[in-house]
């Protein structure tokens, strides 16, 4: 464990590298919009998150993806072959209600595919509260 000087330096330091995850993630982070506050009273520097909300996908101008064998287990792999980002996996998954992607899917499963300007605009017109 480390100290910085100031007890409100650790915060400040939290607070910066909170930003920089998040600007550095860009929209494909589906936590981007999470409201974090750090704690400055019970555990001064803990990051505690805020309630998640799924933003909503405009799902105008979809696409189909018809899952084969090699795709079983791997819809990062999908996502990185659609979208040219395997981290967009999660986008896939929400639109098609699948909860375990190791297990949900099946050959000849039919997904609907978003756009990827689409899931941009799903955070663009989502605001931290």
């Amino acid at each position: 464990m480390f100290f910085l000087g100031e007890s409100g330096d650790l915060i400040k330091l939290l607070m910066a590298t909170e930003a920089y995850l998040k600007t550095r993630a860009g929209y494909s982070s589906r936590y981007r919009m999470t409201h974090v506050v750090v704690d400055g009273f019970v555990h001064p520097g803990r990051r505690r998150y805020g309630i998640w909300r799924k933003p909503t996908i405009d799902m105008t101008g979809y696409s189909r993806h018809v899952v084969r064998e090699n795709d079983i287990g791997r819809i990062d792999l999908i996502a990185n072959r659609l979208y040219g980002d395997s981290s967009l996996w999660w986008a896939i998954c929400m639109v098609n209600a699948i909860s375990n992607p190791l297990e949900d899917l099946v050959v000849g499963m039919i997904l609907k595919v978003p756009r990827k300007e689409k899931i941009s605009n799903a955070f663009a017109n989502t605001t931290v509260q």
